[in-house]
């Protein structure tokens, strides 16, 4: 479990995050919603350690995550940004650079580097685009090699902001049954989404999150009884069956 308590963190002198606190449950689906610019993305960020808190401390497994190395804490999160470079370099070497942090010196890739890889691009449905160029790709196939790229990392916990930009409807749902899978198979993963239907119809456990602060935390049914997110969206949610729609609140 990761655990965060009290947690502060920001850019410079600005806090985003104010006060956070809450538990990311092991083998399960969290999903992060609320509105552009309440911090979904600096949280995701400070955990995995790409910014460093203000205050707060944050748990993974009971470990203090001030107490490990940037190398060790790569082992036990991959996290995928929501804004990525398109470098020019080869599908399965960009790949590769997901099993960087179990690489010693000299720095040489592992028969059981290249086996992860190939396990990654299968999972993912591009084994053919390996040897392809990835500025040479399109923004649904790009963003499929990145996410290979956090699988090959093999962490325990997942971080993905926004995975089903710019892929296509069908693409959306297989990526979600994957993460699906990912959690019966020992792993956490947590996705900030932005589509509300997709978000509920997925989530073990969800987080709302408005200006800075957690403002839910709990179950899809229990945050769907409190009203909150169609306070916060301006947006009415309705569960027909085992389907979740929303719409804009005239």
């Amino acid at each position: 479990m990761i655990a965060i308590k009290d947690l502060y963190s920001g850019y410079g002198d600005d806090d985003i995050l104010k006060g956070v606190s809450l538990n990311i449950l092991n083998n399960k689906l969290t999903v992060i919603a609320g509105p552009n610019g309440c911090g979904k993305s600096t949280l995701l960020k400070t955990i995995s350690g790409i910014i460093k808190k203000t205050s707060g401390s944050i748990f993974i497994d009971d470990i203090d995550l001030s107490n490990i190395s940037p190398l060790d804490r790569a082992k036990r999160i991959a996290y995928l940004s929501q804004n990525r470079s398109v470098p020019d370099i080869a599908v399965k070497n960009l790949v590769l650079h997901g099993r960087f942090p179990y690489l010693s010196y000299p720095r040489r890739y592992r028969a059981e580097d290249r086996e992860a890889v190939d396990m990654a691009l299968e999972r993912m449905g591009i084994e053919g685009l390996r040897d392809k160029m990835v500025s040479e790709l399109s923004g649904g196939e790009r963003q499929k090699v990145y996410i290979a790229m956090a699988l090959a990392q093999g962490s325990d916990y997942l971080l993905l902001d926004e995975p089903t930009t710019f892929l296509d409807i069908s693409h959306q749902f297989q990526l979600l049954d994957l993460a699906k899978e990912l959690c019966s198979e020992n792993k956490s993963v947590v996705m900030v989404l932005h589509n509300l239907e997709s978000a509920l119809s997925i989530a073990d456990s969800f987080i709302l999150m408005d200006k800075g602060r957690l403002l839910f935390e709990g179950s899809v049914d229990d945050v769907y009884s409190s009203k909150l997110i169609d306070k916060v969206f301006n947006v009415e949610i309705k569960k027909e069956s085992d389907h979740w729609w929303c719409k804009k609140k005239l």
